[in-house]
């Protein structure tokens, strides 16, 4: 049985325009630090590579001004042509998009971490939001760091505090 009361909707029509102005999103530089390739990919995706109102010219010139340092090197002798944007792009794709050294670079974040000199919320807080993106971003890649026990464990304690420890109980 169907309700013939209710109107077709058609999902192929474009959404009526909002009337609030969002203020011009930037992509960000990216450096070469394996650990910003995964932002930097999704976003140069989302508003350059695959935006087709911009010409595969417009493309390069945006993928090098969103380049640093060794990535800025990797394509510095390419001729900014149309036909070179793609293998530009899959240029950078084969250097960076490398899981293993994704994972290495978020598991030597975690070893890294900088130390919590004070007792303060606020440095705890630092050092727990810097952990727990080296672990989500760790999950995202497929791996299981809160698995990690004692290891994961001594790293953390080896980072905190003498008045944290005492706190948690250590």
């Amino acid at each position: 049985m169907t309700n013939t009361n209710r109107p077709e909707i058609n999902t192929n029509e474009p959404r009526e325009s909002s009337t609030i102005k969002l203020s011009p999103l930037n992509i960000p530089v990216f450096n070469g630090m394996y650990a910003d390739w995964t932002p930097f990919y999704d976003m140069f995706m989302a508003f350059v590579h695959t935006n087709d109102k911009i010409t595969p010219i417009q493309q390069f010139f945006h993928l090098r001004a969103s380049l640093s340092d060794e990535p800025a090197s990797c394509i510095k002798n390419l001729e900014t042509t149309a036909n070179n944007y793609e293998y530009a792009w899959k240029t950078l794709i084969s250097r960076y998009r490398n899981k293993k050294l994704l994972i290495q670079s978020h598991v030597k974040g975690i070893c890294e971490l900088s130390d919590v000199k004070e007792n303060s919320s606020s440095s705890l807080r630092q050092f727990s939001d810097a952990l727990r993106g080296h672990m989500s971003a760790l999950e995202a890649l497929k791996q299981q760091p809160s698995s990690w026990g004692p290891l994961l464990t001594h790293i953390i304690c080896t980072k905190l505090d003498a008045i944290s420890l005492k706190v948690n109980g250590r």
